[in-house]
This record gives structure tokens, sequence and C-alpha cells, in this order.
């Protein structure tokens, strides 16, 4: 699927430019991410995927935000061969924050368990590096046959992905122990885009 730079990518972008240098990221978190609008996904698309993933975790839909390029239609951070506000494209994920103190507990719980069982993994200090700030990184998560938790998120996102109601993207997605800390993330990338405020507009 080829991602063309769409009427509606280009206002996203070009109000939140303006957006940005005028409003806190509070305020912004209100607009561009709690807002059902989004550019790359149509409402229906958003609600199913929603659906989707609430119902697979067992949390409320509430708790299911899409997040990233695939919501604003751009992306906040400058990533390899991409710089900061470089539109959604063909190589771009859909991202997705999945906001829930007792999903996040949950799969905290196990991967201890597992730690206590098995020892130290691959990714373990990422694991806790990201674990600091409130959120759980399912790829940094133990990756092996005693840890079947991962097997079945990542199948259960590649199904997702392959169904190709969405574009046929891959989807990935991350557990936040509440917003608190989800806002503190999407925060720091706006702060980041702030301070170039003058190259954006």
């Amino acid at each position: 699927m080829v991602v063309e730079m769409t009427e509606g990518i280009v206002e996203n972008l070009e109000r939140f430019k303006r957006d940005i240098a005028l409003h806190d990221n509070k305020t912004l978190v209100d607009r561009y991410y709690y807002s059902t609008h989004g550019p790359i996904l149509d409402n229906e698309q958003q609600a199913s995927i929603r659906r989707s993933i609430s119902d697979q975790l067992g949390v409320s839909v509430r708790d299911v935000i899409l997040v990233g390029s695939a919501k604003l239609g751009f992306t906040l951070r400058s990533k390899p061969g991409r710089p900061a506000l470089s539109h959604f494209c063909d190589v771009s994920d859909i991202d997705v924050a999945v906001i829930s103190d007792s999903l996040f507990l949950d799969y905290w719980q196990q991967t201890f368990s597992h730690w206590t069982e098995v020892g130290e993994w691959a990714q373990a200090d990422k694991f806790r590096e990201y674990l600091f700030r409130g959120w759980l990184r399912p790829d940094k998560l133990p990756r092996d046959i005693n840890f079947p938790l991962s097997k079945e998120w990542f199948e259960f996102f590649r199904s997702l992905q392959a169904s190709g109601e969405y574009g046929g993207y891959k989807i990935a997605a991350g557990i936040y122990l509440n917003e608190h800390f989800w806002e503190e993330y999407v925060g720091s990338a706006l702060s980041a885009c702030r301070l170039n405020v003058k190259e954006l507009v």
C-alpha cells in the first residue's frame, strides 16, 4: 500500500506547526491523541483496531490509544532516514499505547517470575530501563519457549497486520502503568519538537 501525502496529512501537519508554538503539551495531547480524528486510519478502522486489542488483552477500549505517525500523519521524533515531522510512509508502523495498571502489573509479575526461575535474558537491562519510566515494551520481554507470553503477544499483533484491515502495516504496542507515564513520554517528544519551532514554522 502506497501512502500519499494526502490533504488530511498536510492539514494536520500545518495545524500542528501552529499549535505547538501556542499550546502546552497537555493541550496538544488532548487535541491530537485523545480525539478520534486521524488522517491515516478513519474512525471505523480506529474503532476496530482498538476493540480488537482491548478484547485480546482484557482491558477497556478506553485504555487503547493510537499514537505515533499513524495517529498524527507524521513522526515527532527523527529516525534513521526520517527527519522529525516526516509523514507516515510505507515503512511506518501503526503504534498503540495500552494504558492499564492491571495489565502492566500482570506482565511485570510474569516477567519477574520468569527471572526468578530462569535468570537474565538478552534484553533484561533494556526491559528494566523502560520499566523505570512506567513503560513495558513487549519487544524487551524474554523471547524463549519458557515464556509463552511473548509468543502470544506477537502472534496476535502479526494477525492484525495480516488481516489487511489496517493497510498491512506492522502494528506495535506498548503497555503503560498509567496516563502520567504515557503523557510524560509523549510530552518529551513534543518538547523536543518545540525546541526547533522556528524551523517548523
